[in-house]
């Protein structure tokens, strides 16, 4: 205790302050200007989701009286169900993944051409939305033909499609207007 009153040492100070919030410490990422966690977090969210589009059900055909795999031939069990690889062939996958590299351009690097990639991705993946999937979510198909209380009903995949458009256009443009002047 004398030696501190004598000036022979002092204590530590604090390294730096916890309390914070989460974006102040988010801003310390290397390379990630403060303005910039938003087009971060709708990006990463809007890669994500369009990424894992191609793996869900984007839109199913339910018959009343049983399953539609019970009533349909072996050959048309398969129209049952539609999953969004089969969809689109992949389509989404490779687009969510460069949505998530894109996302670390426009985020970290504050890159206009990243920010407008993401934009262009978006946009992509909605045209991909209203020209392919929204029309087939009112198609019965064989199904319809078969069994007159047919329904095609939207699956999890067709939801998870237009939020992650969305989130990317919507990432794209903050992206865009918050780039390096």
């Amino acid at each position: 205790m004398n030696r501190l009153r004598e000036g022979f040492g002092s204590a530590p100070e604090a390294a730096s302050n916890a309390s914070r919030g989460f974006f102040a410490r988010l801003s310390s990422f290397p390379l990630l200007h403060r303005a910039q966690p938003a087009v971060l977090i709708l990006g990463l969210a809007g890669g994500f989701l369009l990424a894992i589009t191609d793996f869900l059900t984007v839109v199913h055909v339910e018959v009343v009286t049983a399953s539609c795999q019970d009533l349909a031939t072996p050959s048309l069990a398969d129209s049952c169900v539609s999953k969004g690889s089969e969809q689109h062939s992949w389509a989404l996958l490779v687009l969510g993944l460069l949505a998530l590299a894109m996302t670390y351009g426009a985020a970290a690097g504050r890159s206009r051409p990243a920010a407008a990639a993401l934009l262009l991705i978006g946009v992509g993946a909605l045209a991909v939305f209203f020209a392919v999937d929204l029309p087939d979510v009112s198609k019965t198909g064989q199904i319809g033909l078969n069994f007159a209380n047919a329904q095609a009903k939207a699956g999890a995949g067709f939801w998870t499609e237009l939020v992650g458009a969305c989130l990317l256009v919507f990432a794209g443009a903050v992206g865009l207007t918050r780039a390096r002047r």
